[in-house]
């Protein structure tokens, strides 16, 4: 089984953004130089936040954890078996508050940061 990093209370610092637990459970998001120079050069919401994705952060699917929504879901703290089925997950975060009047990087470009809600 894959365990992603469980109960990380941290900045996680990546070349284009940066995430950072807050004290009150949500997630916020930021841009460093580099990741907003790549922004105005078109670069997508998902290609900023590579980095992440690719060091202990995942997408979830909402039916995974019973989530009634189409928001987008991520975590740091997912248990999966080898065939890569959810058996445990603990916080997630989401961009739930505006994700049907806003996209990400638009929103993220327009108030310098993201916050996603934790939810555990």
């Amino acid at each position: 089984m894959r365990r992603t990093q469980r109960g990380r209370r941290h900045t996680s610092r990546g070349r284009l953004a940066t995430f950072t637990k807050l004290n009150n459970g949500n997630l916020e998001m930021t841009l460093t130089r580099e990741g907003r120079a790549e922004a105005r050069e078109g670069a997508q919401f998902n290609d900023l936040i590579e980095s992440q994705l690719a060091n202990g952060w995942e997408y979830v699917q909402p039916e995974e954890v019973g989530a009634l929504t189409d928001a987008t879901i991520i975590t740091d703290d997912c248990v999966r078996n080898d065939d890569g089925d959810l058996v445990e997950c603990g916080r997630v975060f989401s961009n739930i508050g505006y994700y049907e009047s806003e996209d990400d990087l638009e929103r993220l470009l327009r108030l310098k940061k993201l916050v996603w809600r934790g939810v555990a």
